[in-house]
């Protein structure tokens, strides 16, 4: 996360929150995990009706 934030500069935390969002996005939603049997973390706590969105998580 380090390496890949840190190629997006920002100037202002609104700024900084944006990419962390996106990445955070991206890491739970898009990245295939080997730890998690090459699933996306979305995909392991789907919920019974097939929702993955952020509502999924809380």
């Amino acid at each position: 996360m380090k390496n890949q934030i840190l190629l997006n500069n920002s100037y202002l935390p609104a700024e900084l929150q944006e990419h962390l969002q996106r990445f955070i996005s991206y890491y739970n939603h898009q990245r295939y995990h080997e730890s998690l049997d090459n699933l996306t973390p979305a995909e392991c706590i789907m919920d019974g009706a097939g929702n993955t969105g952020p509502e999924a998580y809380h």
